[in-house]
């Protein structure tokens, strides 16, 4: 098993080209469960030809993790909707961070087709908002990048009493404010469709016809509230949406 600062990986729970996710145990602790994620590019089979642009492309990949893992950090030190960072580190294998372990994520429960009680689908969509406000109020600018796998869920008896937690936001400062805080209100309203829908937005569906209207599966959830969770989702996914006709507060 592979050591990263005082944590060591039990096994590997995720990979694709880009990062790996290692369930973990730090070093004089046996019952809490932590995860470590690498961020690196697969050299295997590189054509020698193709090295230099390689190597400049892993520089600004490792310079851009580096910078992702410190907004990260910076929010979460003051949010419980930001998934903590609790060491991170360089070396050969590519920058990594440690973070607590979340066995569930939204993709999963969309993909899984799970059907949502109403304190459940709030308790999701109030983190994932909050998570991606107290990311704004930290670091100047929201996370930029939300996407129903990075939005982890902790283990709890409720959904609805679960840790919801956000990570690796988009790199940027200041002067992506607006055009982050805009493409977060609208995978809000993504999210909220799939969960209400039980499956994933096909490539196809992007460009919805708006507006959505109500449906069994609107009024199974929000019942008497339907008419006031269908505005604000249709709000959220409006193509035209400008900054601060909406915003995350």
């Amino acid at each position: 098993m592979a050591s990263f600062g005082s944590f060591e990986t039990d096994r590997e729970v995720y990979s694709d080209p880009i990062y790996t996710v290692y369930a973990a145990r730090k070093s004089g602790d046996s019952k809490s469960e932590y995860a470590v994620k690498v961020f690196s590019i697969d050299r295997i089979n590189t054509d020698p030809e193709n090295a230099p642009e390689l190597e400049a492309l892993l520089v600004d990949l490792a310079r851009t993790r580096v910078e992702c893992i410190a907004l990260q950090e910076k929010a979460a030190a003051n949010s419980v909707f930001i998934a903590p960072v609790l060491e991170t580190g360089q070396d050969e294998r590519g920058v990594w961070y440690a973070t607590r372990f979340y066995p569930r994520s939204v993709n999963k429960i969309i993909s899984g087709r799970v059907a949502l009680t109403p304190d459940a689908f709030h308790h999701i969509i109030r983190s994932i908002a909050q998570g991606a406000l107290d990311l704004k109020r930290a670091c100047g600018r929201s996370h930029g990048e939300i996407r129903p796998s990075i939005v982890q869920i902790s283990k709890s008896e409720k959904l609805s009493k679960a840790d919801v937690v956000l990570c690796d936001p988009l790199p940027g400062g200041e002067a992506e404010a607006a055009r982050f805080e805009i493409e977060d209100l609208r995978v809000i309203g993504e999210i909220m469709l799939q969960l209400v829908r039980q499956r994933a937005t096909a490539s196809d569906e992007k460009f919805l016809i708006l507006p959505i209207l109500s449906s069994p599966e609107w009024t199974r959830i929000f019942g008497k509230t339907t008419d006031q969770w269908l505005a604000l989702c249709n709000a959220l996914l409006d193509p035209n949406l400008s900054p601060g006709q909406l915003t995350l507060e």
